[in-house]
């Protein structure tokens, strides 16, 4: 009665235990005990096939929370590489504009003497 390949549904079993009993009521008794058992053995089944659809939507929503924790401290860690390197960016940006301005600083500084030398060369040469 219950195939894999050839499975009848509670229906279609009633109206061939229905045929062969030709709608005898006494006949029909023992037939619809079969049926109930039937129901019972698959209502069993059904939740031992039940429990273990929920055992495995459980096992598998616990790999898929330890997938989302190793995923978000995968990104926590990118997250810090990318703030290091930031930072280093940075350091190296202000290293960059202390050496500018510090090779600025000799130029003023022989600019403005050289400015001086000239004006008191013109004033004090000239006479």
């Amino acid at each position: 009665m219950k195939e894999k390949k050839d499975k009848i549904t509670y229906s279609q079993f009633g109206f061939k235990s229905a045929s062969k009993s030709n709608s005898n009521p006494e006949s029909v008794e023992g037939f619809l005990d079969s049926v109930y058992e039937t129901f019972l053995n698959d209502q069993k089944l059904d939740e031992d096939g039940l429990k273990a659809r929920i055992n495995k939507l459980k096992s598998e929503t616990e790999q898929e929370k330890v997938k989302k924790n190793n995923l978000s401290a995968e990104l926590q860690s990118e997250l810090q590489i990318k703030e290091s390197k930031e930072k280093e960016i940075e350091v190296k940006n202000e290293d960059k504009d202390f050496e500018e301005s510090s090779s600025l600083i000799p130029f003023v500084i022989g600019a403005f003497i050289t400015i001086l030398l000239t004006l008191y060369l013109f004033v004090f040469g000239s006479r």
